[in-house]
């Protein structure tokens, strides 16, 4: 066997296995606080930062989701006031999803499902197709695993 290959396996080996150790001590420690500490950096100016760059982020995606709306609306794939009824409810939904943070991962994942299954009730009602909303349960965003992402273009698929 090839002496990269093994050196390789025998890394992500190692680095699956700290990982592992690391989540199952219970010693999560946010990405900012590991930064700041290994960099010697102020913990709060390191979580400020991260919190502007996610604010700015999160900004971005917002636009383009509007951006992506506004066409679908220009094509006649939906209509203004639909538009406006997946506005409101993803923004319902974002923040049903902030209140999920403090629960346990099993209890997270549960109230995540019933949301799903909310959202998919609620899409139905309305006449509109999840890929709206980017549900990958429902053959979103396949990508690189496989198909197209036309369904970012043409939304009636």
């Amino acid at each position: 066997m090839n002496k990269k290959l093994v050196y390789s396996l025998a890394v992500i080996a190692i680095f699956g296995l700290g990982v592992a150790g690391y989540v199952s001590a219970g010693q999560q420690m946010p990405m900012y606080e590991r930064f700041a500490q290994r960099f010697n950096l102020d913990e709060g100016e390191v979580e400020d930062f991260f919190s502007e760059v996610g604010q700015e982020r999160f900004q971005f995606m917002q636009e383009k989701q509007e951006e992506r709306l506004d066409s679908w609306v220009e094509q006649g794939s939906i209509t203004e006031e639909q538009k406006e009824l997946v506005l409101a409810k993803k923004e319902e939904m974002r923040e049903k999803n902030e209140a999920l943070r403090d629960l346990d991962p099993e209890q997270r994942k549960d109230e995540m499902q019933a949301l799903r299954q909310e959202m998919r009730e609620w899409a139905e009602e309305n006449d509109l197709n999840m890929r709206f909303f980017g549900d990958r349960t429902m053959g979103f965003h396949k990508g690189p695993r496989g198909g197209s992402r036309d369904c970012l273009n043409n939304p009636s698929e």
